[in-house]
């Protein structure tokens, strides 16, 4: 028997699906982010590596079976020296195999929207855009080539620089918050004392300094901060809500971005979405849904899972797929 293999990769953690020919699911893996702004580009390949090594070992499927791999990469095609370093590695280690390397946006757009038209926003550790307008309203059995289709992306250029809605950009939300709510500049409010009560500390030089010892350069870490942020918002703390509206903000201003460069006449056009901040609904998802509407497009639930979105892009490349291949990934996206 053959198999597909493709893999999400995240800043905060990876997601692997191992599929057979007609694309029912045969085993999922999580693992490390493989970002390589923060492990490097050899980490990134011995990432990969490791990870399918032991997904396939304990299916007991040799590494000949798999017909093609989908691999989604954060910052991929951002940084071309470090694209052809991570590409020589990857194409030396599948060697004949079909393989598709891509930024893991464009992995999520194909999982949420793959009839390969409308737009797609990734909101976890980082946050982007991407979207494509596809006329031929049909699914194909290859992938486009880039003049085919009109595609744009937002957002997403650089943590530091960008990023905007992100879980590590309102991570940093919250260490901010606290530090106007202890000193005066904002009126005390519940993220303090969540602050305060969470990370064991009781003045703003004790979070300067946990910051300094334990958060500094490491996106996870400060992403995970924003549960705070959440808690405070149920609890009221005004200038919380207030980081959420600003969140919903930017991740609207990246979808109309798009909408402007390759819709700029087009009304009800799909949405889609994937990331964890999209877990919270009522402070991030419903309030995007509602900024959307006032422009004429349409929030839509994802089809697949950005995963499954890369077994599709694989399966297409392979000349394997169908409409019967998509309704069994979505079958299964349904009863997970």
């Amino acid at each position: 028997m053959n198999y597909f293999l493709s893999m999400d990769g995240g800043g905060t953690k990876t997601k692997w699906l191992l599929t057979d020919i007609s694309g029912h699911s045969v085993d999922t893996l999580l693992s490390d982010g493989c970002s390589h702004p923060q492990i490097g580009a050899e980490g990134v390949c011995q990432n990969i590596k490791h990870s399918v090594s032991l997904l396939l070992k304990r299916n007991h499927i040799a590494l000949s079976q798999t017909v093609g791999v989908c691999l989604g990469i954060p910052c991929f095609g951002e940084y071309p020296c470090i694209d052809s370093l991570i590409l020589t590695e990857l194409e030396s280690f599948f060697q004949d195999i079909n393989i598709i390397v891509c930024n893991d946006v464009e992995l999520g757009f194909w999982g949420a929207l793959p009839s390969g038209r409308g737009i797609h926003i990734v909101a976890g550790t980082g946050a982007a855009a991407y979207g494509r307008n596809d006329n031929s309203h049909s699914l194909q059995t290859k992938i486009k080539t880039p003049g085919e289709f009109s595609s744009a992306r937002s957002n997403g250029w650089h943590y530091l620089l960008s990023d905007e809605g992100s879980g590590y950009w309102l991570g940093l939300k919250a260490l901010s918050i606290y530090l106007k709510e202890e000193d005066g500049r904002l009126e005390h409010g519940a993220l303090r004392e969540i602050i305060k009560r969470e990370l064991h500390i009781s003045s703003a030089l004790e979070l300067a300094a946990y910051y300094d010892n334990n958060l500094h350069g490491k996106r996870k870490e400060i992403a995970a901060l924003q549960k705070f942020l959440s808690e405070a918002a149920e609890q009221g703390d005004s200038a919380a809500l207030e980081a959420y509206a600003s969140a919903v903000h930017e991740l609207s201003l990246s979808v109309f971005a798009i909408q402007n460069r390759i819709f700029p006449s087009g009304s009800r056009i799909p949405v889609s979405y994937s990331g964890g901040i999209f877990q919270n609904k009522k402070f991030v998802l419903f309030p995007l849904k509602e900024k959307l509407e006032d422009r004429g497009l349409l929030l839509t639930r994802p089809l697949l899972s950005p995963e499954a979105g890369g077994i599709w892009m694989i399966a297409q490349k392979a000349g394997y797929a169908a409409i019967d291949f998509l309704n069994t990934l979505a079958d299964a996206a349904d009863s997970a």
